[in-house]
């Protein structure tokens, strides 16, 4: 078995993991094109989390806040349109109740 230059991509076949099956220059070109912008992406990530982690403490409630008041807003807000929407007629006229004195 002689061993691959650092150049070829080696990989297993299923069949014969003793075999393996040299890529030509063109597929590990195509391949780096292809995978370095997920690379790339993925190392800004990983930089900017890491750069984040010192403040993670404070940012997670913030965030967390930031998150769920809309949410607690548009439930409020279609709670009370729904509750004003069903009030019953009758509560619309003045009611008028007679307690004690009448004032003259």
């Amino acid at each position: 078995m002689d061993t691959p230059s650092p150049t070829e991509l080696q990989v297993k076949t299923p069949q014969d993991p003793e075999k393996s099956v040299p890529r030509s220059p063109t597929y590990q070109f195509i391949s780096r094109v292809v995978y370095a912008p997920i690379q790339l992406v993925l190392a800004v990530l990983s930089r900017g989390l890491a750069v984040l982690h010192p403040f993670a403490p404070q940012l997670i409630p913030l965030v967390v806040c930031i998150l769920l008041v809309p949410f607690v807003l548009f439930f409020s807000v279609s709670a009370g349109w729904i509750v004003w929407r069903s009030v019953a007629v009758g509560w619309e006229s003045p009611l008028y109740l007679q307690y004690g004195y009448v004032i003259k």
